[in-house]
């Protein structure tokens, strides 16, 4: 009688890409520091999506060639900041800081 020693029907699972693991790092450090800012600050909403349109954004990222089509690409990753000054704060923690890969921009809501 043979003994199986992997369990039958778990998925492998893979690996968190880095910019994936940045990402969620700096989004607790945001929620640990929230009272830090004067504006409001909206959270990537890649963290939201469902699994299959996660794996999708980081294709459309990881496949993008032109400027443009970059940019769109970093959307779903990026930190919006109502103010600058929060924002500069922000990449100093977690860029600077931390050593973070994060897409973040400023804009007047």
């Amino acid at each position: 009688m043979a003994e199986h020693t992997v369990e039958q029907g778990k998925e492998e699972e893979k690996e968190e890409p880095q910019m994936v693991k940045d990402l969620r790092t700096a989004v607790g450090w945001l929620r640990d520091n929230c009272h830090s800012f004067r504006g409001s600050v909206q959270e990537p909403s890649y963290l939201d999506l469902k699994k299959e349109d996660q794996e999708e954004a980081l294709l459309k990222l990881d496949r993008a060639e032109r400027k443009d089509d970059l940019e769109l690409a970093k959307k779903p990753f990026m930190f919006q900041f109502q103010f600058q000054q929060d924002m500069e704060v922000f990449l100093f923690e977690c860029h600077d800081e931390r050593h973070l890969r994060i897409n973040s921009m400023f804009m007047e809501f």
